[in-house]
């Protein structure tokens, strides 16, 4: 059984990211909805982070890095790249309780840098899967929020209930948040250092 996992993805169970030496009393829980109707799910999710869009930004499209701070994935790379596209090949292994999943994924990407991803599956054999990952700007902090429509052809996702679907949404939205976060930290350590040296 394979699944697709995108800036976002579809329903990776990750694991929780550990506590990280960044001030987090800023950012939001991470709010996720997962609807089902027919043979189409719905997933959507946001949150509210205090760091910059451009570190936000920098972490939705890290592709060539994700697995290094996407638990579960084992591999993600940039197959394609202009100033507008992204081609993205993904893989890992979700634990779906005492059995293992196998996935592997390619996405075509439209970017609008800063503002919006616009992903579609064009590789795999989880099924169609589309979504859109947008970026604003409110009191300072970043939004992001996450919408997605999906027909999954594997019939054990595709009979996961809406609420084992949503903890997995919470888990990944959760460890991009955290990632963020964690490189504002190391932003500012580092600009800190830089002025006492002078």
């Amino acid at each position: 059984m394979r699944l697709l996992i995108s800036l976002a993805g579809a329903l990776a169970l990750l694991a929780c990211w550990p506590a990280l030496a960044a001030d987090t009393s800023a950012a939001s829980p991470v709010a996720a909805h997962v609807e089902k109707k027919g043979e189409t799910v719905t997933l959507e999710s946001e949150f509210t982070v205090p760091v910059s869009r451009e570190i936000a930004w920098e972490v939705l499209t890290d592709f060539d890095h994700m697995a290094s701070y996407v638990p579960n994935l084992s591999s993600s790379k940039i197959l394609e790249h202009t100033d507008t596209t992204m081609k993205v090949e993904q893989k890992g292994v979700v634990p779906l309780g005492i059995f293992h999943a196998s996935y592997d994924s390619i996405r075509q990407m439209e970017l609008k840098p800063m503002t919006e991803i616009r992903a579609k599956s064009v590789g795999g054999d989880s099924g169609p899967l589309t979504s859109i990952s947008t970026l604003s700007e409110k009191n300072g902090q970043t939004v992001v929020s996450y919408h997605a429509e999906w027909t999954p052809t594997s019939k054990l996702v595709g009979s996961l209930g809406t609420g084992t679907a949503r903890d997995q949404l919470l888990h990944q939205f959760t460890a991009m948040e955290q990632e963020m976060l964690r490189r504002a930290h190391k932003g500012k350590t580092e600009a800190a250092s830089g002025t006492a040296a002078q």
